[in-house]
């Protein structure tokens, strides 16, 4: 059951902290988005705008982008591999961006998202594999004939249930 937890844990906090951090960012550094705006109905008597000016956020103008590519390839992770996640996420992302060419969507193409975001796609990788790497130390079962097999209920599993 502990390992169960440690798995929530991990993915809760790489994808909550990011999100929160994202949200953040756009109240208090985007007053126009849609965001701001749903944010500023619910709650009419805060202002973020005060709070922004003093405040730097580093790559700005591609920090939310850097964040949901980091958060997506971490949930894809959750159900798919490292790879086939990462390249999901790499393909959805550069598509993403494609899409913004398009006139009638008044959108901002710009190929630096698109290195930005591979970027965090890099990082959410590096930081699975690190992840599963601590859980492949673990302690593991021994059987009966002194082999050592991985604990069924390690948290070093990839998405689909198998074991690394």
């Amino acid at each position: 059951m502990k390992q169960k937890t440690i798995k929530v844990l991990f993915f809760t906090i790489n994808v909550l902290v990011p999100l929160v951090y994202g949200l953040f960012f756009y109240l208090i550094r985007r007053p126009g988005s849609i965001v701001t705006e749903a944010v500023t109905k619910l709650f009419p008597t805060v202002s973020f705008s005060n709070i922004g000016s003093a405040l730097y956020f580093p790559f700005e103008n591609h920090l939310a982008d850097v964040l949901w590519a980091y958060v997506l390839t971490i949930v894809l992770s959750y159900f798919l591999d490292v790879k086939p996640a990462a390249i999901t996420a790499v393909v959805f992302e550069v598509a993403i961006e494609a899409i913004q060419l398009i006139p009638k969507l008044n959108a901002t193409f710009d190929i630096l998202d698109i290195f930005f975001e591979v970027l965090a796609t890099l990082l959410a990788v590096a930081v699975i594999l690190l992840y599963r790497r601590i859980c492949k130390d673990e302690k593991q079962q021994i059987i009966e004939d002194g082999q050592r097999i991985p604990d069924p209920h390690n948290v070093c599993r990839n998405g689909d249930g198998e074991l690394e």
